[in-house]
């Protein structure tokens, strides 16, 4: 499994409008993020569509983040760019499977918890605790939980 290009460039994007407000221009924001120029014009259109980037008034092409990056997660990101997660097509569409055993299949119930663990993982990690450093400690902190979860359910 491997995101897109354009996942890691609207992370970089949105960092780089956190890091040097009030705006920045579309050709500057290409520039210093090594994106090319028409693709930056695509992702900024669609950050300012999900309501995370706006243009001035005075310029469209000048642009400022308009939402904390704390209330931002990865997995708002990431259903942004990819879509939602899916490991398999037959996590989403039983009629895919080769053996008619949705139900019973112990591989689907693998891609499943895998699934769910990542999204788990996504929706609460911010693009804040990216930038400040914490990144480590709140995927240890998770992983943590999650396994004192699945203790408790036993």
């Amino acid at each position: 499994m491997q995101f897109a290009i354009e996942t890691d460039y609207v992370i970089r994007i949105l960092f780089f409008l956190e890091q040097f407000p009030p705006t920045r221009r579309e050709e500057e924001i290409a520039k210093q993020m090594g994106i090319p120029a028409a693709v930056a014009n695509d992702l900024l259109l669609g950050l300012c569509d999900a309501g995370w980037v706006t243009t001035t008034g005075t310029d469209p092409r000048e642009y400022a983040i308009s939402v904390p990056l704390d209330s931002l997660t990865l997995l708002d990101v990431l259903n942004h760019t990819e879509g939602p997660l899916n490991l398999n097509r037959c996590m989403k569409e039983p009629l895919y499977c080769q053996s008619f055993a949705t139900k019973l299949c112990p591989v689907r119930n693998l891609y499943f918890c895998v699934e769910k663990s990542i999204e788990i993982i996504f929706m609460h990690i911010s693009l804040a605790d990216i930038l400040d450093g914490t990144i480590e400690r709140r995927i240890s902190e998770l992983l943590l939980n999650m396994k004192s979860y699945q203790r408790s359910a036993r």
